[in-house]
């Protein structure tokens, strides 16, 4: 069904996106925490039809990996730069680099704020004018204590706003 659909123009300049996302994030062994599924949502503007700017925030509840590991609450919030190749295709692949804030708050122990940078790419693949699946694989490195974690994401992309072609 997917590959009976027209193709339709991919990136519009000037439009916003909201992306609701299912979510994994595979914490370093260091951290102690078992890997989990979550949600994201993300909201983004593309400056033309290959930069974008987006800001996500994601919050997952992680179990403890062992007995004696206690489970926390992690937060992250993420402000990235996307570059999209073949802007005007159906099939819109994409780079993104950005930094923010992984907040670690433990069910016994102090809240952890850390900063977080991370690069990673992604697909999105245009449905409609304005509707796009997306998926999206990140890796995550915690500052000051370099943590390796890695998230994966797949979910929708809404695309409204753009202004009408001159």
């Amino acid at each position: 069904l997917l590959l009976s659909t027209p193709t339709f123009a991919g990136n519009e300049p000037g439009a916003f996106s909201l992306s609701p996302m299912f979510c994994g994030h595979i914490f370093d062994d260091d951290q102690t925490l078992e890997d989990s599924t979550f949600w994201s949502i993300g909201l983004g503007y593309n400056l033309t039809d290959r930069p974008t700017l987006e800001a996500v925030y994601s919050q997952t509840e992680a179990d403890g990996e062992n007995a004696g590991d206690t489970d926390a609450k992690v937060r992250t919030f993420l402000l990235d730069a996307l570059y999209h190749f073949l802007p005007d295709n159906a099939l819109v692949p994409y780079v993104a680099v950005g930094f923010g804030e992984i907040n670690r708050n433990p069910d016994i122990g102090q809240n952890r704020r850390h900063l977080l940078g991370n690069l990673g790419g992604g697909l999105k693949y245009f449905i409609t004018d304005m509707i796009a699946l997306r998926g999206d694989v990140r890796y995550l490195l915690d500052f000051p204590e370099p943590e390796n974690n890695l998230m994966y994401s797949a979910g929708l992309l809404f695309e409204f706003g753009a202004p009408d072609p001159a």
